[in-house]
């Protein structure tokens, strides 16, 4: 999909993943987007966010305005974009049998809107059964 141009003011990072540790959902995030994530945990490693998901009780609103806290998106009109978008994302990781969902960027513009600019979706192969719409557009 192509979308129209985008003037970003932030780029943030946001991803879902399933997690080998916790054996389940979780959340990175990174003030520092529009990079690689494995560049930003070697030099900046202190502003990686790392939050397990409760995969019964999914991503709640507390959780995501903490996460949106310490991305300095805490503030409206940031916040409730911040909030819909990271509950939304988590819905859609969950539906798409998703191992990962990638957001980078994820970011502001001076009208003070929050975009997901580039996207990488990873279904995982035991659940394409399930996904028969996803397939139509793989190669």
């Amino acid at each position: 999909m192509v979308h129209e141009g985008v003037d970003i003011d932030r780029q943030i990072y946001l991803a879902f993943i399933l997690d080998r540790n916790t054996q389940g959902p979780a959340l990175i995030a990174s003030k520092f987007g529009g990079m690689e994530i494995e560049e930003v945990a070697k030099n900046h490693p202190e502003s990686i966010i790392f939050l397990p998901i409760n995969i019964e009780q999914g991503l709640t609103d507390e959780d995501a305005k903490k996460v949106a806290e310490k991305l300095d998106l805490g503030q409206e009109p940031f916040l409730s974009q911040a909030v819909d978008q990271m509950k939304n994302i988590y819905k859609m990781f969950i539906e798409l049998d998703s191992t990962q969902v990638e957001i980078n960027p994820w970011a502001t513009d001076p009208k003070k809107l929050l975009w997901c600019i580039d996207a990488k979706i990873n279904v995982d192969d035991n659940a394409k059964f399930r996904q028969t719409e996803l397939g139509k557009y793989s190669d």
